[in-house]
């Protein structure tokens, strides 16, 4: 049996330890702070890039005959 762990296995274990704890932080409520601290003014800008990226790929391929 191999002794070590590969680094696929180190890879699952690290991923689920930060599953774990991102359910504990969820349980906690810690989720709800940060979010209220991140400001709709910061967002909106990217929201409306995205938008706009969206559109114009919509108007191009309605253009198309």
């Amino acid at each position: 049996m191999k002794r070590s762990l590969g680094i696929g296995e180190w890879v699952r274990r690290g991923l689920g330890a930060a599953i774990l704890i991102a359910v504990a932080a969820i349980a906690l409520g810690l989720d709800t702070s940060f979010l209220t601290r991140v400001s709709l003014a910061n967002t909106a800008s990217l929201e409306q890039g995205l938008l706009d990226k969206f559109h114009s790929v919509a108007d191009a391929q309605r253009s198309r005959p």
